[in-house]
């Protein structure tokens, strides 16, 4: 009920400001209107260990010089944001 009644003030604030004040999450909202689907885009959890295992063992032993670190730090954010989360 409190979805469908921020679906229709939608247009006039934002759905940020209308889940806050209804109590109810701003993901919970954009997933009830997306039909409740979860992204097939997202990596199931046994996908974020291997490439954070892979990320682990790459970086393992080697001296952190900034270049290497920013192309971690960046490979860590793909990884990340293909999780559906921010970083």
């Amino acid at each position: 009920m409190k979805y469908a009644w921020i679906a229709k003030h939608v247009q006039l604030w934002p759905v940020a400001k209308l889940c806050r004040t209804l109590k109810v999450s701003a993901s919970g909202f954009k997933a009830w209107r997306g039909g409740g689907k979860r992204s097939t885009q997202r990596l199931s959890d046994a996908q974020l260990l291997v490439a954070i295992h892979a990320i682990h063992a790459k970086l393992k032993g080697a001296p952190m010089d900034p270049r290497a670190c920013m192309r971690s730090c960046a490979s860590a954010a793909t990884v990340w944001a293909r999780r559906g989360s921010s970083v």
